[in-house]
């Protein structure tokens, strides 16, 4: 069986399926919302309705994802392929957890939208607004434990299906490629002069070559496989990044963390994003100064280092690749050449290994796209700055080259690169409300100030709404951009932040004379 790849789904009739099934959840939410009021109408209890409606979204929410799981699944048969351990993980990772979360926000959003128009009261709009979200984390855990246990029955039937390969048939095999190869040799060679064949072991083990043909084939390696600054180069930042992260690892699993909330919050995820990202920035500089040995394109290039590398952590500390699929190791290779290494699967339990995978696949999969970012951005304005400095070779040396139109601000500058890299993953025209709030969480993260940072006027409605009601203060940009008030004025200032972002290029930079490479 191929292993699974991701972009073998036919997303285009998952998409059609997906957009049927919306249609589809929202017409029932609206037809129990209208049940629920109608059977409410003379009920003098304010809290009772929008309690009803909560709960019930809440409800749809499960079975909304269980229907995503559903199509993918019907999806991948319809193709003609079997349901394996990797699409299980693959599928709960990039539908499953996406879809929860996105409808987590958009009820929470609902929620505060209706309790905006009826003068809910505050203390408990906050109240059922925290108990929304921990439940949509409890139901996320238990898709999370379901999918897990589904994959490790998938990978248990492949197991069998594998085993029972009859052995009278592999022996056959076997016997008959030792009489191929003595044949061959005698016809070639004729009977006198048999040469020795490949000794093929009894065990299933691979071919052994003689010495003599197996000296041959080295001579005859390509020039590829030898020894280059290049080759050292990678192998170095490759080798500190391993054991970077390995480090992070260890210190992370000598707490015991008891939630899964407590794990994302660890602080070794920072610096493990942070290792990822300067790797990534080392490789965008080895790449820009060996562009003819590369001999392919530079930002390719980086990118297929850094998940050379996110496969070799993850080979490593959880026994899979870098999207979750099982990778079977070589056991002479683990226990010649590497006999005592450390894997941080050996120092957790089965549930804590899963809920630890989760995260660290979250934090490598945002590191990788914020790294990649950043690499295009170094690499094409290296690109450009060689055209300048080939155009103004000639003229003065203290001459300055100002690539900056405009300074950015810290807000525009982080959230603008956040909304660059988000768009380079968006299929769509706009970007989601979930990737926006995902983006102020991020905002949030940075400390940045929300009142400092809206524009004047939205700013002003923000502080006299903070007098009004001054128990439910806006101080956050996840806060402001749940309330419908607003809302857009959020969205209209990340949209500025961008455009401005985009507009400016990387710091000035000085062009002297003879300068063979400009320093981003």
């Amino acid at each position: 069986m191929p292993p699974f790849q991701w972009e073998d789904i036919d997303h285009s009739l998952v998409k059609l399926r997906l957009i049927d099934l919306v249609e589809e959840m929202r017409a029932q939410m609206k037809a129990d919302e209208e049940r629920i009021r109608f059977d409410n109408r003379g009920n003098m209890n304010r809290n009772t309705v929008p309690s009803a409606v909560l709960k019930m979204k809440q409800d749809r929410a499960d079975e909304w994802v269980g229907r995503v799981y559903e199509i993918y699944c019907d999806v991948w048969q319809t193709q003609g392929y079997v349901k394996s351990a990797a699409f299980v993980r693959g599928v709960h990772a990039r539908a499953i957890v996406p879809t929860l979360r996105a409808r987590t926000e958009a009820i929470a959003s609902e929620f505060s939208g209706i309790a905006t128009r009826t003068s809910f009261p505050v203390d408990l709009h906050g109240a059922h607004l925290q108990h929304h979200r921990r439940k949509m984390q409890r139901l996320e855990g238990r898709w999370r434990k379901r999918l897990e246990a589904e994959a490790k029955v998938c990978e248990h039937i492949q197991r069998r299906k594998s085993a029972e390969i009859s052995t009278p048939a592999v022996e056959s095999l076997r016997s008959n490629l030792v009489l191929d190869a003595l044949g061959n040799a005698s016809a070639q060679n004729g009977p006198a002069s048999v040469q020795p064949a490949r000794v093929i072991p009894a065990d299933g083990g691979p071919s052994v070559l003689p010495a003599g043909e197996h000296a041959a084939m080295v001579r005859t390696l390509p020039n590829s496989q030898n020894d280059t600054a290049l080759s050292h180069a990678i192998a170095a930042v490759s080798g500190s990044l391993l054991q970077d992260v390995t480090g992070c690892l260890k210190r992370l699993v000598k707490v015991n963390y008891e939630s899964q909330d407590e794990i994302e919050k660890a602080p070794e995820w920072k610096d493990l994003v942070q290792l990822l990202c300067n790797a990534c920035d080392t490789y965008a500089d080895i790449a820009m100064g060996n562009r003819r040995k590369i001999k392919a394109d530079p930002l390719e290039w980086v990118k297929a280092r850094i998940e050379e590398d996110q496969n070799s952590i993850s080979r490593q500390h959880f026994r899979c690749d870098r999207n979750g699929y099982f990778a079977h190791e070589d056991a002479t290779k683990s226990s010649v050449d590497r006999p005592n290494v450390w894997r941080a699967a050996g120092h957790l339990g089965l549930l804590n290994t899963n809920q630890i995978w989760s995260v660290y696949f979250d934090n490598m999969e945002r590191a990788a796209s914020v790294a990649l970012g950043n690499a295009a951005i170094r690499i094409a304005s290296g690109r450009a700055t060689k055209q300048v400095t080939a155009a103004n070779r000639d003229s003065s040396q203290d001459e300055f080259f100002t690539i900056n139109s405009a300074p950015l601000s810290a807000f525009e500058s982080r959230v603008g690169r956040f909304m660059v890299q988000a768009r380079m993953t968006s299929p769509t025209k706009y970007l989601p409300q979930a990737e926006i709030v995902r983006i102020a969480g991020l905002v949030d993260d940075e400390g940045l100030p929300v009142r400092d940072n809206l524009e004047r006027e939205a700013s002003r409605k923000l502080a006299e709404f903070n007098q009004l009601h001054p128990r439910a203060a806006i101080k956050s940009w996840r806060a402001a951009l749940s309330h419908p008030q607003f809302r857009r004025a959020v969205r209209k200032r990340f949209s500025r932040a961008e455009e401005k972002y985009k507009k400016a290029s990387p710091p000035a930079v000085v062009l002297s004379r003879g300068t063979s490479r400009t320093a981003i």
